[in-house]
Formats: C-alpha cells, sequence, structure tokens
C-alpha cells in the first residue's frame, strides 16, 4: 500500500482523451438509388473495419502526426502535442523511431462489439496535450486516407488512359486497312448509310 501511494505521487499523471471514428464498409451513398450491392458479408464487413484500424496505428499516419506537429509551416506546434523534447531533430532513422514509439504507447484503439464505430483514446500529460493528440491522429489518418484514394484515382487514370490510346491506335490501323481495302477493290464509300437509305 505504501509503494502504491508512493507511485500515485511519484509517477508523473497521465490523461486520456477519446472520439470516435466511423468505417462503414458500405461507403458513402451519393444517391438513394445508388447501384450498390445492400447485402454484405458480415465477416468481410468486420475485417474491413479491423484493416483500417490497422492502417489508423500504421507508422505512416504516425508519420504524418509527427510530420504536422513538429515541422509543417506556420502551423508545427511540438509543445501542443508534448514532442517538445522528442520531435526528430535529424533525418536518422533512430529519432523518428523513438518519437513513433512513444505516440504508439499513448495510443491506443478498440472496437465496440458489433458495432463499426472505433473509439480512438490518446494519453498525454495534460488534458490539453491528450485532447489534441487524438483530434491530431484521425486528422492524420483522414489526410493519409485521402491520399491514398488520390493516388489509386491517379494510378487508375493513368490506367484507363493507356488503354484508350491502345484502342485508338488499334481503330486508326483498322480503317486505314479497311481503306486499303476499298481502294483496291474499287468500292464506293457511302459513309454510314446503306445506298438504299440514302436513296
Amino acid at each position: 500500500a505504501g509503494a502504491g501511494l508512493v507511485g500515485k505521487y511519484v509517477l508523473p499523471t497521465k490523461y486520456e482523451s477519446s472520439t470516435q471514428l466511423l468505417f462503414d464498409p458500405r461507403g458513402f451513398k451519393l444517391f438513394n438509388n445508388d447501384l450498390t450491392i445492400g447485402n454484405y458479408d458480415a465477416n468481410a464487413a468486420i475485417n474491413y473495419v479491423e484493416s483500417q484500424m490497422g492502417v489508423l496505428q500504421s507508422e505512416r499516419v504516425l508519420s504524418r502526426l509527427v510530420q504536422n506537429a513538429c515541422f509543417e509551416a506556420g502551423k508545427a506546434d511540438p509543445a501542443a502535442y508534448g514532442l517538445a523534447g522528442v520531435c526528430p531533430k535529424t533525418d536518422a532513422r533512430g529519432d523518428w523511431d523513438a518519437t513513433l514509439s512513444q505516440l504508439r504507447r499513448a495510443l491506443t484503439v478498440k472496437r465496440a462489439e458489433r458495432s463499426f464505430v472505433v473509439d480512438v483514446g490518446m494519453t498525454g500529460p495534460s488534458p490539453e496535450i491528450a485532447a489534441r493528440r487524438a483530434s491530431g491522429i484521425v486528422a492524420a489518418y483522414l489526410e493519409e486516407d485521402a491520399a491514398t484514394r488520390n493516388d489509386a484515382a491517379a494510378r487508375l487514370t493513368a490506367d484507363l488512359s493507356s488503354r484508350l490510346d491502345n484502342l485508338r491506335a488499334a481503330v486508326a490501323q483498322s480503317e486505314a486497312k479497311a481503306e486499303t481495302c476499298r481502294r483496291d477493290k474499287n468500292l464506293i464509300r457511302v459513309g454510314v448509310k446503306l445506298v438504299v437509305e440514302q436513296q
């Protein structure tokens, strides 16, 4: 009991702030008659939510939080996130690992049973720092998700553009061959309509 009392007054006090995120596997429905399948496998939906929970705790999201807190031009405020003494001072891997480890220890992510709502908790030495960390990790996740979606859309657009160029080239070659055949056979081109229809 005495050791417990001593530990209570000696160990630093930690405060926890929590927020919630909804991971909807059905996505955002724009219209009521949207052509999407309404029935989903329950296990697939839960797997999607748990995978997004993993992304939320990933190094990319935590690194984005550190980037926003320590290096964002005009907005960096390490003290507001409790990172005043632990922000990476160089590009060395060890500095980043130490900072990310501290944030990873402060982060807790859990999902309520039979729910797509995820509770995101962050601890800090003061209530303000804990709240700033919690809102910062959610903002970093949303930024990373948006960047990933934009990158996927850009790659898909580039792929479709290349396929469209290939199809255009194939159509041009086919039209050139057809024109050569018409010239060789002395055929008359009368447009897209039949001669009978034109008459």
